[in-house]
């Protein structure tokens, strides 16, 4: 989760919200040297933050609220972020 939280905000994110993103670790990933899946998490944690801002900016300016309203939480999953970009699973890429 940290590695999201550093990402965000980097980016200028309130880091308060990075506790909103969380992560489901699936087993079966091919293992690596070097920290890919932690930053593949950061940088797919980072971009769902940034589209639920984007979001919850859009409906504010929309709506005609006094208050703005309150970002969702954002689940993220290795596997949901990998099918949805075509990128096959570790258990497709073993058949």
């Amino acid at each position: 989760m940290t590695e999201i939280k550093t990402a965000w905000t980097e980016l200028g994110g309130d880091p308060a919200l990075a506790a909103r993103v969380s992560t489901v670790a699936r087993r079966g990933a091919l293992e690596a040297r070097l920290p890919v899946r932690a930053l593949a998490r950061a940088c797919v944690g980072a971009c769902a933050l940034a589209a639920a801002e984007l979001a919850a900016r859009n409906t504010m300016s929309t709506a005609s609220q006094a208050s703005p309203p309150a970002l969702m939480s954002i689940p993220h999953s290795r596997r949901l972020s990998s099918a949805e970009n075509g990128v096959p699973s570790a258990a497709q890429r073993r058949q």
